[in-house]
């Protein structure tokens, strides 16, 4: 899940797990889980959750047939899909402070 923290006076945006609602601060460590689709078109929620225990629960919760994806390459494909690739990244960040991240 998307939610922020405030740390060191700043409001600053994490990924949190969906099963035990804790900062997933390693990407490499988490995984994007959802039910497969079947149509063209369709749409399905994408849970994020810490590989092991809770990424079972998670796929456990959703039931049925379930896909997932490494949580850097889902990171990688959503902003591509947002049109904010990592040139754009790298501009932004030459043309701001640090304000968003911890």
């Amino acid at each position: 899940m998307l939610r922020v923290i405030r740390k060191s006076d700043r409001t600053v945006p994490i990924l949190c797990c969906d099963c035990c609602n804790a900062w997933i601060d390693d990407a490499e460590l988490g995984a994007a889980i959802y039910k497969r689709t079947q149509a063209e078109g369709e749409v399905q929620d994408v849970l994020l959750a810490h590989k092991g225990t809770c990424h079972d629960a998670i796929e456990a919760r959703l039931g049925g047939d379930t896909h997932w994806q490494e949580l850097t390459k889902y990171l990688e494909d959503v902003t591509h899909n947002a049109g904010y690739d990592l040139a754009s990244q790298v501009r932004r960040r030459q043309l701001e402070d640090d304000y968003g991240t911890l």
